[in-house]
């Protein structure tokens, strides 16, 4: 049954948990739904027409932004509405659609008793009890293309993350560098590039273990991630490389938060192992006006070999003469 509380004499929160089973159009049924009945004591034969209507037009996109949009839309044209939200289970993940207003019914979707999540429809006026129950029929239409459009896009992550360390992968890189070049190039913005690797790890798996080598890198990209913008782009390139996209950073940018990392590198008591202090090897590169992004990812790993070749443990800026060596 619905159950309605009310935070505040002013304010009315309905909540009610639809548990599907089956998708609607099948053998539809929820584990805990009370038949929706016409006064008439029969089931009002307009939801089951609007739910399959419903899950048709849901199901032809896999973006869950736009499976809670063309919802709203269809909604509204029974039950009025100004804000939705949608929080995943995990919490990780949030959507929030037109404004937020001061009564609320929200529903939790549970799909093959698995919970997907909270979604909470908004409006200046208090939802009525025959709203909810139409509400409740509509949201069930709603929970397998939501579910299928969160896997879609769960799936995408996974495709452009590194599964070890959780940042962006080499595809990433190769697609938003080509991007970013083009526009630096458009609007006349500096575009930089750091390239950097860790010194002697192979060692560190020949003798500690492939483990104790995992343990590194992860320890290494938690440690840089400190000293990232939120708009940097920083990824695994491969094995223990490592590149950040830095937009609208010039060379003297670029060459500072080198700079930083190298230290903060030194200041972590976790990147040492037995007899194996662990060190980078950073090379910097900035966008010149009449390159590609293959010359510049180019200059910026000669940068980093250059740095390594003289002992590691230090900066090279392409095209400069001056060896920045850690003094920590």
């Amino acid at each position: 049954m619905l159950s309605s509380t009310s935070e505040e004499s002013v304010t009315n929160t309905l909540n009610r948990s639809v548990e599907v089973s089956s998708p609607v159009g099948s053998s539809f049924h929820t584990a805990d739904y009370h038949d929706l009945e016409a006064e008439s004591g029969k089931r009002n034969p307009l939801y089951s027409i609007a739910a399959l209507q419903m899950t048709t037009i849901l199901q032809t996109t896999l973006k869950p932004e736009s499976v809670l949009r063309r919802f709203s839309r269809a909604v509204a044209e029974s039950v009025s509405h100004s804000g939705m939200i949608f929080t995943a289970e995990s919490g990780t993940y949030k959507i929030s659609l037109g404004r937020k207003a001061k009564h609320r019914c929200t529903f939790t979707l549970i799909l093959e008793h698995r919970t997907l999540g909270d979604l909470v429809l908004t409006r200046g006026k208090p939802f009525l009890e025959a709203e909810a129950e139409q509400l409740e029929y509509l949201v069930s239409a709603l929970a397998y293309p939501l579910r299928n459009s969160l896997e879609h896009r769960k799936a995408l992550q996974a495709s452009m993350t590194d599964p070890l360390t959780g940042i962006y992968n080499r595809s990433i890189v190769e697609h938003t560098l080509r991007r970013e070049v083009r526009l630096a190039r458009r609007f006349r913005n500096n575009f930089s590039l750091i390239l950097f690797d860790i010194d002697g790890f192979k060692a560190v798996n020949d003798i500690h273990g492939h483990e104790k080598g995992d343990e590194a890198i992860i320890v290494v990209v938690n440690c840089v991630s400190e000293s990232l913008r939120e708009t940097d782009i920083f990824a695994r390139y491969g094995g223990d490389e490592f590149v950040i996209l830095l937009n609208n950073t010039g060379k003297k940018g670029a060459k500072t938060l080198a700079t930083h990392i190298l230290a903060r590198a030194h200041q972590s008591d976790c990147l040492n192992f037995p007899e194996i202090p662990i060190t980078l090897s950073i090379g910097v590169a900035t966008l010149k006006a009449d390159e590609n992004e293959k010359s510049f990812l180019k200059r910026v790993d000669k940068a980093m070999y250059r740095a390594k070749g003289r002992g590691g443990d230090q900066i090279h800026v392409a095209g400069g003469k001056a060896i920045i060596r850690s003094t920590i």
